[in-house]
């Protein structure tokens, strides 16, 4: 977990270099994605846009040094990451081969609009559940058309579920394996 919103320079530094040491661990555990955040911006967030940009341009130029692929989840939360123009603004201004989309189907604040506009960026998805129904599907996320934009966007990597609902997960998390199973095959 990293946060590139914070306003005190040497805080935003220490979130930079516990992100590059995250590569290394990476890199060892042979992982085929490094998550990070563009994070939440403290006080006003205009004032806070560049100097995540710069953090998240200095870790993805480490990223790209030692081979690392960075995917950026659009973890909204009030955070710098609320819809797809906020993302493409992102990887556009950061501008690096090695910072990509997490995707998580339930974290815009427009929903579907703003996954199809970033299924193409999208090298990993996570499908959020909150609440699953007795079919398997949740109850706030429309993933047969989730689903269905990616596939149209041509994605064709992991989609992992992702769930923080109150039901246990022993009990909700085997209904949503089996609806989304269905989806993707």
């Amino acid at each position: 977990m990293n946060d590139f919103g914070v306003a005190d320079d040497v805080l935003r530094q220490e979130e930079l270099v516990r992100t590059v040491a995250w590569m290394d661990i990476s890199k060892q555990l042979r992982t085929r994605f490094l998550r990070t955040f563009a994070g939440w911006p403290e006080g006003d967030r205009a004032a806070r846009w560049q100097p995540m940009i710069a953090a998240l341009r200095a870790v993805a130029g480490e990223a790209e040094r030692l081979g690392v692929q960075l995917v950026m989840e659009n973890h909204n939360h009030r955070g710098f990451v609320q819809t797809a123009a906020d993302v493409l603004a992102i990887l556009e201004a950061v501008g690096s081969p090695a910072l990509g989309l997490l995707l998580d189907t339930g974290n815009y604040l427009d929903g579907l609009v703003s996954i199809e506009r970033t299924a193409r960026l999208a090298w990993h998805v996570h499908a959020k559940f909150t609440k699953v129904l007795p079919d398997g599907r949740d109850a706030r996320v429309d993933h047969d058309t989730a689903i269905a934009l990616l596939r149209g966007a041509g994605y064709k990597g992991c989609v992992s579920v992702e769930y923080e609902g109150d039901e246990p997960g022993m009990t909700a998390v085997p209904r949503a394996l089996a609806y989304l199973r269905g989806l993707v095959r």
